[in-house]
């Protein structure tokens, strides 16, 4: 995606006074908090929040707007249009946007532009920022580290997949793949895939056959003794439905509760919650969260009955 200078800049834009310690954009997401309007007072507490990376940039030594709407940085005026393209510029470099000069850059007028760069974007921030509905943009620096997890995902289960190993190297395998220690008691019979690898979370007692399959990028948890049959698939990831934004993914976690049993075949998508003790039969298609002690079939898969218990 491209976007004129000018564009840019007019998408940023100075709100009124009584808020005059935010910029943001137009369309209300917050590019930068600097300030606070508390008994219309700077308060630098925030400023060294946005400064640790909880804004989208950060601009540690602005310390004020004057009068004349002009940016402060480092005791030295700069006009707002230099500090406009400065956070546009960094906007855009964190969301892969390039940016067309169609107009002459201000960027000379700052002392130290490199202090308004974006830092790298990093596999740490994208699982920090992870959550359900977590939009990712084609082509984004997050889209860049899912596909550096793809690559790890999928030289680690190419080793599990493709020459035998013992329960004991198996387990050390399974940790390598998510980046936390898997216990002993999790049993996988190969082959399985994975597209991410670090955001599966396995309780105890786990069984998984093979054939497998989890795009796990926006987290699969499969807690105490659940059993995952042959060709499971686990989906929690989604395309946006317009054609133009197709490349766009939303992502949202799996949940398997204790002692649920999903049936060969079956595939679990994004956002779905079942609970324990659950059946998920064979070939079924789940789209909606799954009650506890629950049958569930079809496609789309439905409840059919209440698990039966044996009578003490």
């Amino acid at each position: 995606m491209i976007i004129k200078l000018s564009e840019l800049i007019s998408n940023i834009s100075m709100v009124d006074e009584e808020t005059r310690y935010v910029i943001e954009e137009e369309s209300g997401d917050i590019l930068m908090v600097w300030g606070t309007t508390i008994d219309g007072e700077y308060e630098p507490e925030l400023m060294a929040k946005v400064e640790k990376g909880d804004g989208f940039i950060c601009m540690p030594l602005i310390s004020e707007i004057d009068e004349k709407k002009e940016l402060v940085l480092a005791e030295n005026d700069i006009p707002v249009e230099a500090a406009y393209e400065a956070i546009g510029r960094a906007w855009a470099g964190q969301h892969g946007i390039e940016v067309e000069d169609d107009i002459e850059s201000q960027m000379g007028l700052l002392n130290n532009p490199d202090i308004l760069t974006e830092t790298e974007y990093t596999e740490e921030k994208f699982f920090a920022e992870m959550h359900d509905g977590m939009l990712i943009d084609g082509g984004s620096p997050a889209h860049a580290v899912m596909h550096e997890l793809a690559q790890h995902a999928i030289k680690t289960t190419m080793e599990i997949n493709n020459k035998y190993h013992t329960p004991e190297e198996m387990t050390g395998l399974l940790s390598e793949l998510t980046g936390r220690e898997v216990d002993s008691s999790v049993v996988l019979f190969p082959p399985i895939t994975s597209d991410c690898g670090k955001n599966i979370h396995f309780g105890k007692n786990v069984f998984i056959n093979s054939g497998c399959r989890f795009q796990d990028q926006g987290g699969i948890y499969i807690d105490d003794g659940a059993l995952i049959g042959h060709n499971v698939v686990m989906a929690t990831v989604n395309h946006l439905e317009d054609p133009q934004e197709r490349a766009s993914m939303v992502l949202a976690s799996i949940k398997i509760g204790k002692n649920v049993w999903i049936g060969s075949n079956s595939t679990i998508l994004s956002g779905v919650n079942t609970g324990d003790g659950a059946i998920v039969a064979a070939g079924a298609v789940v789209t909606m969260d799954v009650p506890a002690d629950t049958v569930v079939g079809g496609v789309p898969a439905k409840v059919l009955r209440k698990v039966k218990r044996k009578s003490l």
